[in-house]
């Protein structure tokens, strides 16, 4: 899991609001675009180039780190990351 998490099972038991505030924290701290100063849910993380590739493994991992669990690989959607609200609701919801 990574090391530097913001977040983990209790930000899951807090509910919606912290779950989607913690992912726009992390992803804020972990983007290379020195131009994004803002993230809202329903932009497509991976178009805009927000996340890159190295930053998507990260992301699935503070993801799992933040569900208690491994998620299995070949259960590993694209589309479930797009956006901070699609990770809400495969993941979390």
């Amino acid at each position: 899991m990574t090391g530097d998490s913001l977040g983990s099972v209790d930000a899951v038991s807090r509910g919606e609001a912290a779950v989607k505030a913690n992912l726009r924290a992390w992803v804020m701290q972990h983007t290379r675009l020195k131009s994004v100063t803002s993230v809202s849910d329903d932009v497509d993380l991976i178009s805009q180039r927000i996340i890159d590739s190295l930053r998507f493994v990260e992301l699935v991992l503070q993801v799992e780190e933040m569900l208690g669990r491994v998620i299995e690989e070949d259960s590993i959607r694209v589309e479930d990351f797009r956006t901070i609200d699609a990770i809400w609701s495969a993941y979390f919801a």
